[in-house]
């Protein structure tokens, strides 16, 4: 087979697995048990709220920096709905795409698979801020590989910190590192950083957020990593191999003629699963990483195939795609064929921010929450705490508030003496809890901050319950 030819077919494959891994995202996302699960709801709650006017910080956690959540807010400003939000994250994947195959060209055959397969096990592809995090280090990579201007590439830096503070601040050790011998470069560099950081630090003084910002996003990760750390479960493990493996590649290869900034930048990749080891996490990390040392190898031209063994390498790769392809297209066309034969309900009310298809038992779950929340809002105020709290406010057309993600380090440092302030203020509340966070352990393995869900059971009087909440009155 020909370069040309080689080449067309693989433009032709990418463009067909771009557009199945697309509509597998969506797939995906339509299923309200799979949004429940993950953080994508948890980001469009947050979008939502700036739409209504609300104040990151201020009013609300949004738990990392802003930029995301500002940027997909925009659309919601035209039509404010869960499928808008879904719509802006597309976007974003397709760009991503495109960056993989403009940084892997001819070899982008022998790395789809790997994404494929990511996306197939993993869903890596959820509408989160590490989609834009992924996408601005995509474009960082990119634009150090094409000799951009130093400016511009700090700029990019600047932009990975606002929408994700603790992978920005690992992009801007790696792109220092990269220029620290050249005064002139780093200055450029610098000042690129500090545009967008002079602009956010103005935005949260304006809005008089500067101190709940370094609280809940600084300081909460001491009470956040410390329950979620996981430093020596076997996906971390396996994490720390590969970056020992990145550093001596780059010990490996010291030679000026090697490139070796992708090998630097997958280094920086590990802050995805930092400090969650999780599969979720840990799949952002892996599909980064691989991308970024296949890079490496490709531009560098580390390994020369022997030409009697391309015929079957090509091959292998060729059915690897056919196999993968067809997984991702049962995938879609099981959950359309279930979604178009079995008995479904639309979540939908007055101005419905998230109009999603569920079935019967989830639907009977939602309509007993949403009467009683109705219920116990004309007779006071209502707060929500555990899985379904997102699904309800957004619904009932409530404000987001700290207790929509109860997460440690959700609060901020000290997260105990917060949490319980925070309660404490409640006046004429009503206090919906999931019954089964009460009787988790507090030493338990989990995001979930279940000391702030048993301190209400402790210390307010049970009044009512549904088949999962329990409903506490403070008065």
């Amino acid at each position: 087979m020909n370069d040309k030819l080689k080449n067309k077919i693989t433009l032709l494959l990418s463009i067909i697995t771009f557009i199945i891994i697309v509509l597998f995202t969506i797939t995906n996302l339509l299923s309200i048990n799979k949004i429940m699960i993950t953080d994508s709801l948890a980001n469009y709650m947050f979008s939502h709220a700036i739409r209504i006017g609300e104040i990151p910080y201020n009013n609300f956690n949004i738990i990392t920096t802003p930029l995301y959540a500002f940027i997909t807010s925009i659309g919601l400003f035209i039509f404010d709905d869960y499928l808008v939000f879904l719509i802006e994250n597309i976007i974003m994947i397709i760009i991503i795409l495109i960056l993989v195959y403009k940084l892997l060209k001819e070899s982008t055959i022998y790395y789809l698979p790997v994404l494929a397969i990511l996306s197939l096990i993993f869903f890596s592809l959820f509408p989160t801020y590490n989609l834009l995090c992924i996408l601005l280090l995509l474009l960082l990579v990119l634009f150090e590989k094409e000799n951009k201007s130093d400016l511009l590439i700090g700029i990019i830096i600047g932009l990975l910190i606002l929408s994700k503070h603790t992978i920005g601040a690992c992009a801007f050790i790696a792109g220092i590192l990269l220029v620290i011998r050249n005064r002139k470069r780093l200055l450029k560099r610098l000042l690129g950083v500090f545009i967008p950081m002079l602009i956010f630090l103005i935005y949260l003084l304006i809005t008089k957020s500067l101190f709940n910002f370094i609280n809940l996003c600084v300081l909460g990760l001491f009470d956040f990593s410390n329950k979620n750390g996981g430093f020596l479960r076997p996906l971390s493990i396996i994490s720390y191999i590969l970056i020992i493996l990145s550093i001596y590649l780059i010990i490996r290869f010291k030679d000026k003629k090697y490139n070796k900034t992708p090998l630097y930048y997958s280094i920086v990749s590990v802050s995805f699963a930092l400090p969650i080891f999780d599969t979720y996490h840990f799949s952002m990390f892996l599909t980064v990483y691989a991308l970024f040392i296949i890079i490496f190898l490709k531009d560098n031209k580390i390994f020369k195939i022997n030409k009697q063994y391309l015929k079957h390498i090509n091959i292998f790769f060729y059915t690897s795609y056919i196999i993968l392809l067809l997984s991702l297209f049962i995938n879609i066309f099981d959950y359309y064929y279930t979604f178009y034969t079995e008995k479904k309900y639309l979540l939908k009310q007055n101005h419905f921010k998230v109009t999603i298809v569920v079935g019967d038992e989830m639907f009977s779950t939602y309509n007993e929450l949403k009467n009683k929340y109705k219920y116990y809002n004309q007779k006071g105020n209502v707060i929500m705490m555990g899985q379904w709290s997102k699904i309800i406010d957004l619904t009932t057309n409530h404000k987001i508030t700290y207790f929509n993600v109860m997460l440690y380090g959700n609060f901020g440092y000290d997260i105990e003496t917060k949490s319980t302030q925070l309660i404490n203020e409640l006046e004429d509340t009503y206090i919906f809890i999931e019954r089964s966070n009460t009787k988790k352990s507090k030493n338990e393995y989990s995001q979930y901050y279940y000391p702030a869900y048993k301190y209400v059971k402790d210390n307010y009087e049970k009044i009512d319950s549904t088949k999962e909440y329990d409903i506490y009155y403070k008065k």
